[in-house]
């Protein structure tokens, strides 16, 4: 009778109360996953296991020609599925690959006309809603700018062009999705941290 008694008061015990349940319930809702964010993933590759393996490092080749695939920055969806920006050097361009469960999809997102080097000291941060944005380098122009994808295609900005500025940039995405930015500002004789973000106004 005794240890039927102590059973019953631990049941009780580890039990959280219904309105407990209720509220973790209410929250399970709420907690709605991010989209894939690329624009034309499928839903089963949401659902999709990531490449995240138990047994060791497995490698993939995401983007092969001759000095591809510096100043990259790594980026998880909500589904686990990697996300990349990077430079491609041989041709002097920002680029961006992402996986779902096709494989790899690889994009260009900004070329220099003049045939300059655009791309270096990327940072990617995934919105709120998924979309890829990229903080990085203009090399040609001495530029620092922000791109960032939605379902009309990428945007791209400049965000300071004063000076030899963009270098070593990180960027970071408020709860709303507003971008603020650190980097180095190189203009010789006069270097600077810098900091930049970006609201309504």
């Amino acid at each position: 009778m005794v240890a039927t008694i102590v059973l019953a008061s631990v049941t009780a015990f580890v039990t959280p109360p219904q309105s407990v349940q209720a509220a973790n319930a209410s929250k399970a809702v709420v907690a709605t996953p991010h989209t894939v964010g690329v624009g034309n993933a499928s839903t089963a590759a949401a659902k999709t296991p990531p490449i995240v393996g138990a047994a060791g490092w497995h490698i993939q080749t995401v983007d092969s020609s001759a000095f591809v695939g510096t100043d990259t920055s790594l980026a998880l969806t909500s589904a686990g599925w990697p996300a990349i920006s990077y430079c491609d050097g041989t041709n002097g361009t920002l680029k961006y690959s992402y996986k779902d469960a096709s494989g790899w999809h690889n994009q260009v997102v900004d070329s220099s006309s003049s045939g300059g080097q655009v791309g270096l000291y990327t940072s990617l941060k995934l919105t709120p809603t998924g979309w890829p944005a990229i903080s990085y380098l203009d090399y040609t122009n001495g530029d620092l700018k922000y791109t960032y994808k939605d379902a009309t295609g990428w945007h791209i900005q400049i965000v300071d062009s004063t000076g030899d500025v963009g270098l070593y940039t990180s960027l970071q995405l408020t709860p709303t999705g507003w971008p603020a930015i650190s980097y180095h500002d190189g203009t010789y004789g006069a270097e600077f941290l810098k900091y930049a973000y970006k609201s309504a106004s």
